[in-house]
């Protein structure tokens, strides 16, 4: 956007291009999507700590590719011993712009969620949560993928 500031990195230069083209039209589409998951969002914290038997952590990585790896690790909760791991690979097929990253991320968690065997009763995810902008950060928007509680 106009006066943003250029970084050293190459992809982010490249990405403030990507943002100041994403058409206004999709850019609506994406926040009333951000806007309705918000809320949808409950704050109460619900979890009973004895119903915790299954933890898991999830993250992304990307190669010089153009993919995205998203790794998910489960374990368990009182023992803190690997359950399960499961990643996938996807070609990105969304820019990088600030505020928008599940759209990014969000299909290669998803994919890599789909082939766990096993149910994890709490999530955790590298995203701003509710911190974000708009109130709807990565963690949020995967909450209609998902039964378990999700923590950010």
């Amino acid at each position: 956007m106009k006066g943003e500031k250029t970084s050293d990195h190459p992809q982010t230069n490249a990405n403030l291009s990507a943002n100041q083209s994403l058409r206004a039209g999709l850019r609506s589409e994406l926040i009333a999507v951000q806007e309705g998951i918000r809320n949808k969002i409950e704050l109460e914290d619900r979890i009973n700590r004895d119903q915790i038997s299954v933890i898991a952590g999830v993250d992304q990585a990307f190669t010089s590719n153009n993919e995205i790896l998203s790794g998910i690790v489960l374990l368990d909760y009182d023992t803190m011993e690997p359950i399960e791991r499961k990643y996938t690979a996807q070609k990105v097929d969304f820019p990088y712009i600030p505020g928008f990253l599940a759209f990014r991320e969000g299909p290669a968690v998803i994919s890599a969620y789909r082939e766990l065997e096993n149910e994890p009763d709490l999530l955790m995810v590298d995203g701003c949560g509710i911190n974000h902008p708009r109130g709807a950060g990565r963690s949020e928007q995967f909450l209609n993928q998902k039964k378990a509680a999700i923590r950010s």
